[in-house]
Formats: C-alpha cells, structure tokens, sequence
C-alpha cells in the first residue's frame, strides 16, 4: 500500500468500523503527501510500515481506534528531506520488532501517544536524523530500550501523563520535554544514569513540566529549562549534574522522607522563581562556586518536619528576592565565603514552630538585605564571626519569638535595630564592629525583652539605644559603646563574672536607666565626664561578691532614686568606688548607702542625698566638693569642701562624730527664724570637732533684725571652734554676736549702741579694725558637753 506515491501527489486511506486491511508493506507519503486515518478496525502489515519515505515527503499514520499491527519494523521518517508522523490517540498499536524514528541524517519523525495501547517488543530507536517520542496519555509498553533525541511528557494541551523510569528502564534521550502544552511528571527512581543535552520543562503556556529525582543520576550536558509553562524540579535523592538549571521551583527533598541534595560549582548557574531546600524532607544545597539566582523565595526548612541546610562558600553567588531559614520546618544556612545579596528579606524563623540558623565566615564573604528577621514568629539565631554583613533598612531581633545574634568578628551595619520588639531578643558582641545609623530599640512593645551585652568589639550609635514598654537592658562587659544617647530599662557594666567592661560618658551624651550597675558579677568602670546619667530606680557599685565596680564623675550630672555601694540593697557584694570630683554633680533622692567594701570619694562637684548610710565599715572621703545631706548615719570626717545642710536651708543630722579641719566649710543658709525650715541645722548626736570655716548665707532676700536668734548647732558633745567666720553683713548698726555659738550653739544679732561724740573716731577705727564682717579666731581645745550646757543650751533636738 503506498499513499503519496509520486511527486505532486496526495494519497489519503480512511480505515474505520469493523473493516480489515492486510498489507505487505505500507509506505505513507512515498514521494509526497500520504495519511492513513484509522479510527476502527484491524491494519495487519506483515513486513514494514514506512511514514515520510524520500526527500520532500511527508506521512501521517492517525489510529483512534481498532488494531494496527506491525509484524516486523515501523520506519517514521526514513531519508533526508522527509518527515514522519504516527499519532495514537485510542486503538492498540504493535510493533514485533523496533520502533525507528528519524531513520537516516536529515530525516525526522515524530511519535505521540496520548491514547490507546503502543507494544514495542523490540526496542524505540533513533537513527541519524532527528527524532521525538511524546507521551501525551495511554499506555508504553518496550520490550528493549528507548533512544529517541528528544522525549516528551505531557505535550499537548489537556494531556496529564506521568513517567517512571522503574517501570520503563534503559531511557536514552538526547533532550527530554516535560510538559509541553500540558502537564507531564518524569520520574527517575530506578537508581539508573540518563544523558541528556536538554532537560525542558513547561515549555508553552498553560503548560506544566516535573522532573523528580530519588534514585540514581541525571547528566545534563546542555540546560534545565523552563519554557512559559510552569517548571518544577525536584531533588529527592540521586545526583544532577547540569550547567544551567532554569525553572519555576526547585525542591530539593519535595516529599517526606527523602534527602535530597544538589552541589553548584563554578560555571555553572540556576536561575528559580522559588527554590525550596528540605521542602518536606531533609534537603542540602552546596554552592562552591557559579551563580544562583532566586527571583522570588528561597525557602531553606518549608514546611513543618522538613530539614534544610544552604551552603555557600569559595566564589558562590547567591542573589534571591528573600531567604526564608525555617520557614515552618528547620533551616541551616552556613556561609563561610562567596556573596548573599538578598534584595527584601532575610527571615530566620519565619512561622510559628520554624527554627532557622545564619552562620556567617569567612573574611571574603557578603551579605546584604533590605531587612532581616532573627526570630520572627519562629526561633531564629544568627551568629556572625567574620565577613561583611549589611542591612539596608532595619535588623529585628526576637520580633515576635526568640531571636539570638552573635557578633565575634567582622562587620555589621543596619539603619534601626530592634532587640526583642515583641518577643525576647538577645543580642550577644563578644567582636567585631556593629554599626547602627539610627537608634538601638531594646524592649521595644509591652511584654518585649531586649539584652545587648557587649565583651568586645565596638558598638556605634548614631542615634540613641533607647527602650519602649518592654524591658530594655544593656550589658557593658567590655568593648567599646559610642551612643548619642542611652535609655534603657537596666545598663549594666562588668554584668559577667571575668568580664570587664567600661563605658564613658561625654558632655553631649545622655543616659536613661531604671537601674544601673557597674561591677554585677564582674569588673566594671564608669566615667563620667560630662553629659547627663538618669536612673530612676538603684545604682549599684560593686554589686556582687566577687566583683569590682568603679564609678567616676569629673563632669555633667548623675542622679538615682538610691545608690548602694560595695553590694545591693540588702547584702554586701564586692568592692565598690564612687568618685565625685571637678565640676561633677551627683543626686541621690533616697539613699546612699556604703557597705563594707564600700567607697565614696568626694573631692571636687556636689553630692546631694536624702540619706548616707555608712554604718557597715565602708569609707567616705571628703576631701573638696559640697555635701548636701538630710541624714547621715555613722560618722562624718571632713578633710576638705563644703557640708552644706539641707536643702535651702533645711537640717542635716549626723547619726555618729562629726568633724572638719581648717580646709573644711560648714554652710549655714539664713531666711528665716524657724529652725531646720528657715535656717540650716547640723545636728550630730555624737562629737561634733570643729575647725574650718562657718560660712553663713543670707538666703532669699531675708534681713535678720535685732534681738533674732538662730539656733544652727546642736551636738551630743563639743570639741574645738571654727578657725574662721565669714559672715553677711548687717543692715544698719546690727551686728552678728556669736558669744552663744560655743555653748548653745547659736548666733544672734546685736544692735550697736549709738556712740558718744568723743568715741565716733574710736568706733570708726575699731569697725575698720575687724576688717567688715570676716572674723578669725584662735582654735581652743575646751570640750563643752551637753549635760554642762544645760543652763544655756536647749534640751529639744532640732
């Protein structure tokens, strides 16, 4: 039977209903056009079917239905120039011996199933020309091997097909098309090596490729592609080794219970729109080298169960819209060189149950992101030892879970910095310098927990570590801190037994803390030479047994609600120094108290407290500066400075001695007659030893009259006299009489009597003689005791 005989003819045969046909040979487009349309009945040839013959021809074998059978080869484009086609939509095909296609150089041919039955007893070649086998549906059954140049899943539009290489074994394809216009999955799980130069997956739109691997390997000496379609590849097992991979998704252990894994070195390339790393399974991507581009999301650790681990190291390029590191499952992403630039985001610990890990090395790597998540609703922990690390936008720690970074080496840098917003964050520099342009948010929303805690390194702030309604706190162990200005919950300095750690505060700086302490468990010091130190609950020096705290203020202001030096506020701790000195000022608006291992130095500046607690053997030095102290318990030795009293003008009591020597001042403010209220008092219920200076202060425009009486000094017992008075002057002929001041503790005012004419000279010269107010005298060492005073001394303390 030959269809298309000669040149210029077209030669057509309809088989349908129960007819039969037996042929000898069959020849379908000998010389032209020939198609041979069977939708029913039985085509017996006994020797060959030939389709597409000589150069120009073209055949067409269509069966739909019945039985066409073929004793001996079918031959689908046999010479140069011609073309060949063999559909199969219904009806069983089969062929005793071999399927060729594309028989001789120039020729092709073309195969498609997509439904019915084909039996090839022998085996599906390709000869030298080209030659395509697409299963679109139906059944394949090969007795030999399959070698076509190119085969194809799911080629035409509505077709959804599916192959196994276990159950049809021995493939040999020189290009392999899945998914063409419909949907085609390839499945290679038999633990064989398929060749290839092409690997196409949803070539055309509307189309759908899969390629799954689980057992054995795929050698791509050309591409992976994708066309318009949508293309998925997915790692489960075995070894693809290919030079480009382009496709829609790749998963690397797409199903649960596989371990999948995927190595990209240099020159080679994968170009994703989503690429899925332990996506159910446990998956492993290596790049060493070449470039990886992920248009959308690379998902290392997907979904709940999964297990993923990214590495990069040496020349690998790594560029992805966002990195996701647990996304729901487990994620592990080690870089120890090459580049991850991150476009969007980087999130370790995305959803709720994820847990992702960044690993960071290397002194060549780089990585950069608009922002990145440590602890999103998931647990995310970055830990950061060497490279370049660069945040474009903003770094969260703990955002709404835990969240960990650790930073020994390197560098990093972001605009804003959040430490536990929502969640808890811990932020950990034992290195390296991390850099923030804007402001460090410790505890940053209600139910946050934010810790920095810097060993080492350097930590910059351009703008200001603050704190929101969570809980902020700062750990200074050692490194260095530059922060415009620090509001924190807690700040703690030498917080870690063997640590320590110091900061120093500027004049332009501020810092803002519920509690400080310098010295917790380890060595700390603060210096403070100008600027302003807040806290609004305890300071402490030397909190802990053990450690050693060290606080020095030349300059600025500091004030807390109490201060405990050399322990905490119930337990003595370990050795504590405060120092005031120059232009310093120092506030504590409740107490002040000294443990044994406890010291204040106050040199120079002020010291204002409600109460001084120094009753456990610690030491306070007064050798400059003004105190101005409502109550002090224990004893006060001045060897220098100013005890100013109360607070304009009020009483100090001295639970304990009190003394000062010829350096020392004791400043008496006078508004006023009423005593602790309107004048100072010092009240010291033990020896009171005089020496120094008194230094009395009219105060708010007050003008004593004659007869006023201030009672400024009460004393348990009386040692020695002020070496000088430096008194106001008095309006008028009043003068100051300070014959009481020894005995009862008093100064009066006196008014002159008006002299005779003869005596005006004499007064004149006398006045004169007193040099204006400023009276010395000669220091006694009588001793008048409470008890021997009685007739000129109150009995009621002020």
């Amino acid at each position: 039977l030959v269809l298309g005989f000669s040149s210029g003819s077209n030669g057509t045969f309809n088989l349908s209903g129960t007819g039969n046909l037996d042929s000898s040979y069959v020849f379908v487009g000998r010389e032209d056009t020939g198609v041979f349309t069977q939708t029913g009945g039985t085509h017996s040839v006994s020797n060959d079917l030939n389709i597409g013959i000589n150069s120009g021809s073209s055949g067409t074998y269509n069966l739909s239905g019945g039985t066409n059978s073929v004793s001996n080869n079918l031959n689908i484009g046999i010479n140069s120039g011609s073309s060949g086609t063999y559909n199969l939509s219904g009806g069983t095909h089969s062929v005793s011996n071999n399927l060729q296609i594309g028989v001789h150089s120039g020729s092709s041919g073309t195969y498609t199933i997509s439904g019915g039955t084909l039996n090839v007893n022998g085996n599906i070649t390709d000869g030298a020309g080209a030659s395509i086998l697409n299963n679109d549906g139906g059944t394949l059954n090969v007795g030999g091997t399959i070698d076509v140049d190119t085969y194809g899943l799911g080629i035409t539009s509505g077709s959804n097909v599916s192959h196994t290489t276990a159950t049809t074994p021995n493939l040999t394809f020189d290009n392999l098309n899945v998914g063409g216009s419909g949907t085609g999955a390839f499945t290679h799980s038999d633990g064989s090596t398929l060749g290839l130069t092409d690997l196409r997956l949803g070539m055309n739109s509307g189309g759908s490729g899969t390629y799954t691997i689980s057992n054995g390997t795929l050698n791509v000496s050309g591409s992976i592609v994708n066309g318009t379609g949508s293309s998925t590849l997915n790692i489960d097992g075995g070894t693809v080794n290919a030079g480009t991979i382009g496709v829609d998704n790749l998963n690397i252990a797409s199903s649960a219970g596989t371990n999948g894994s995927h190595t990209l070195g240099s020159g080679e390339s994968i170009s994703a729109g989503n690429e899925n790393i332990g996506s159910f399974g446990t998956g492993t991507f290596t790049q060493t080298g070449g470039t990886n581009t992920v248009t959308t999301h690379l998902n290392i650790g997907l979904n709940a169960g999964s297990n993923g681990t990214y590495n990069l190291s040496g020349t690998g390029n790594l560029t992805a819209n966002s990195v996701l590191v647990g996304t729901s499952g487990s994620g592990l992403f080690t870089q120890s060189g090459g580049t991850n630039d991150i476009s969007s985001g980087l999130i370790l610990g995305d959803q709720a149950g994820g847990s992702g890990t960044y690993n960071l090395s290397g002194t060549g790597s780089s990585l950069s992101s608009d922002f990145e998540y440590v602890g999103l609703d998931g647990n995310g922990a970055f830990t950061q030892s060497g490279g370049t690390h660069a945040i474009t936008n903003f770094l969260h720690v703990g955002r709404r879970s835990t969240g960990t970074f650790n930073l020994s080496g390197g560098s990093l840098s972001t605009d804003l910095e959040f430490v536990g917003h929502e969640g808890t964050g811990t932020f950990n520099q034992t290195g390296g310098t991390h850099t923030v342009t804007n402001n460090l948010s410790l505890g940053g929303l209600s139910g946050g927990s934010g810790t920095y805690t810097i060993s080492n390194g350097t930590l910059n702030v351009s703008g200001d570590i603050v704190d929101g309604a969570g809980t902020g706190t700062i750990n200074i162990d050692g490194g260095t801190v530059n922060a415009g200005t620090i509001g924190v919950d807690n700040l703690n300095i030498g917080n870690s037994a063997g640590t320590n750690g110091s900061h120093t505060l500027g004049s332009v700086e501020s810092i803002s803390a519920g509690s400080e302490t310098i010295g917790n468990s380890g060595t700390g010091n603060f210096t403070q030479t100008g600027g302003t130190n807040t806290v609004s609950n305890n300071l402490l020096v030397g909190a802990s047994s053990g450690s050693s705290g060290i606080y020095n203020v030349s300059g600025g202001s500091f004030s807390a609600n109490n201060s405990y030096i050399g322990g905490s506020s119930v337990v003595s701790g370990g050795s504590g120094t405060m120092n005031i000195s120059g232009a310093g000022d120092a506030l504590i608006s409740a107490a002040l108290k000294l443990w044994d291992a406890g010291v204040v130095n106050l040199s120079g500046g002020m010291l204002k407290a409600t109460s001084i607690d120094n009753t456990n053997g610690g030491t306070f030095n007064m050798t400059g500066g003004t105190l101005a102290v409502d109550t002090f318990t224990g004893n006060l030795a001045m060897t220098g400075g100013t005890l100013a009293p109360g607070n304009s003008p009020g009483l100090t009591s001295v639970f304990g001695d009190y003394s000062q020597d010829i350096n020392s001042t004791l400043q008496m403010e006078i508004g006023g007659l009423l005593a602790g209220i309107e004048h100072d008092v010092l009240d010291v219920s033990g020896i009171m030893d005089l020496g120094g200076s008194l230094e009395v202060l009219l105060y708010g425009g007050f003008n004593p009259d004659a007869g006023d009486t201030f009672d400024i000094l009460n004393w348990g017992s009386l040692t020695g006299m002020f070496d000088f008075l430096v008194m106001p002057t008095l309006l008028g002929d009043l003068f100051w009489d300070t014959s009481s001041l020894y005995t009862t503790g008093e100064l009066s005012v006196g008014s002159a009597p008006v002299p005779e004419p003869g005596t005006v000279a004499l007064l004149g010269l006398g006045v004169a003689g007193l040099g204006g107010m400023y009276l010395r005298r000669k220091r006694k060492q009588k001793v008048i005791h409470r008890q021997d005073a009685k007739s000129a001394k109150k009995n009621v303390r002020l």
